[in-house]
């Protein structure tokens, strides 16, 4: 894309948003468009500062050049290029809170079992089990949606002194 500023061309190649790419597509494209002197049109400093009319369509553009087709329509109905930036940072910041509490939540759950002493590990993880049954199962369902670097992890070797052991 190519934005005349003062008479001057200058040429930029626009990140387009992927599913996983957010918060380094929002730096990347925040510092193009401060660059190109547009991003004044999405950041508005003063309350009540009226943005000039010609950067805000051109924000809009670049913004709309820089996310999926799919996601064109969604925002379609967004005529100022604020509303266009924060709809995508509730989308896709929101899906990342909410998987970050997910992940904290197994990991509290997941910290706080305990193998009784007359347990076997097949009546301590098996399915519908009160016990690591149904976190291992959340752990899968997130891992699948994002891989999580700092999951608490228990070894067999820990388990393995009171396997299938009974009083």
């Amino acid at each position: 894309m190519t934005l005349a500023t003062e008479g001057c061309p200058k040429t930029y190649q626009v990140p387009v948003l992927t599913p996983i790419n957010y918060p380094v597509w929002a730096v990347k494209v925040k510092s193009i468009m401060d660059a190109h002197g547009i991003w004044e049109a999405v950041n508005v400093r003063v309350l009540g500062e009226e943005t000039d009319t010609k950067k805000k369509k051109q924000a809009l553009v670049f913004l709309f050049q820089a996310i999926p087709e799919e996601m064109v329509l969604q925002m379609a109905s967004y005529t100022d290029p604020k509303q266009v930036w924060d709809g995508l940072k509730t989308q896709y910041l929101g899906v990342d809170r909410v998987r970050t509490a997910r992940v904290a939540t197994l990991k509290r759950e997941l910290e706080g079992l305990r193998m009784k002493e007359d347990e076997t590990i097949d009546n301590f993880v098996g399915p519908g089990k009160v016990g690591m049954g149904n976190i291992s199962n959340g752990i899968k369902v997130t891992l699948n949606v994002s891989s999580v670097a700092n999951l608490v992890t228990i070894t067999m070797n820990v388990l393995s002194g009171k396997s299938k052991r009974k009083t």
